[in-house]
């Protein structure tokens, strides 16, 4: 017998800074964007909650931990600012990472740090945090 099921993950709680980009529902972002005629006159139809909304607030987790910021701070400080970063920005990482100041080597490195462990964990971050809900990784692959 299930107890739960996805609908209850559709409710919104939390810290926005975690909020997956599925999360932001199209009227809370596109009502405030810059372009919001056009936006309110096009139907988008809103993307599933899954629980890959979860594997995100992981990522960004990891992501506060290894770098002491959260990933999308907006500069004016606003909320809506903010969602227009979690849905159309990239996040960036700074060149070293945790106490131990690993060197990340950005986002991008050279083949010939591929070994480091900056690199492994900014690959991790990378699957943790992908937009697409249905291309994120799941919880058994990031066990592996």
């Amino acid at each position: 017998m299930i107890f739960m099921d996805d609908s209850a993950l559709s409710k919104t709680a939390g810290t926005p800074s975690f909020y997956a980009p599925e999360i932001i529902s199209d009227d809370r972002y596109k009502t405030f964007s810059s372009d919001s005629l056009t936006s309110a006159t096009q139907s988008t139809p809103r993307r599933q909650i899954t629980k890959a909304i979860d594997i995100w607030a992981l990522g960004v987790t990891l992501y506060c931990l290894l770098f002491g910021r959260v990933p999308f701070d907006p500069s004016d400080q606003s909320e809506f600012t903010l969602y227009r970063l979690i849905c159309e920005d990239d996040w960036d990482v700074l060149e070293t990472m945790g106490s131990d100041r690993f060197r990340t080597y950005g986002r991008r490195p050279r083949r010939m740090h591929k070994d480091s462990e900056g690199y492994t964990a900014v690959k991790l971050l990378e699957r943790l945090m992908e937009k697409d809900p249905s291309e994120r990784i799941g919880l058994d692959q990031v066990k592996v």
